[in-house]
């Protein structure tokens, strides 16, 4: 659907119409069933540090969009103009995005993935399953022998 033509001229053919949104991918679009992913320490480290960032972003356009209620002679009014908020904007698509590679696989260097449905998933899951039983293994001895980590 497209928003009515408002242009002086009548030619509707000069000008593409302009869409009513930007487009956006849907949240609930489920991406199960694509592939499956071995996160190394240092992808760990990445997408947890980007996720910090999208927070951070997300925190400071909250401020934003809340003190838009106060005067601006207040003190400690935070203002952003557009250009600083598209930028920020960006900023938080870019810190999603690079999570999202490294948990997918998509340029990650740091992540393994595989097919969903394969032998290499069903090995992947046993692993991560061994490794799971292990870690509680050993906290389990920790605890019995009253040493802490």
């Amino acid at each position: 659907m497209t928003r009515p033509s408002h242009h002086s001229s009548g030619d509707a053919a000069a000008l593409p119409e302009k869409p009513l949104s930007v487009p956006y991918q849907g949240v609930f679009q489920w991406r199960s069933n694509q592939s499956a992913s071995i996160l190394g320490r240092c992808a760990v480290g990445i997408a947890s540090t980007a996720l910090n960032g999208a927070q951070a972003i997300a925190a400071i356009l909250k401020q934003n969009e809340i003190d838009r209620d106060f005067d601006d002679d207040e003190p400690g009014v935070l203002r952003l103009g557009s250009i600083t908020t598209s930028g920020l904007i960006d900023a938080l698509a870019s810190c999603i995005e690079l999570a999202e590679m490294q948990v997918t696989g998509g340029r990650a260097y740091f992540t393994t993935s595989v097919e969903s449905g394969t032998q290499a998933e069903r090995v992947m899951e046993r692993a991560a399953w061994d490794a799971r039983a292990a870690e509680a293994s050993e906290r389990a001895v920790d605890r019995t022998s009253g040493s802490t980590k």
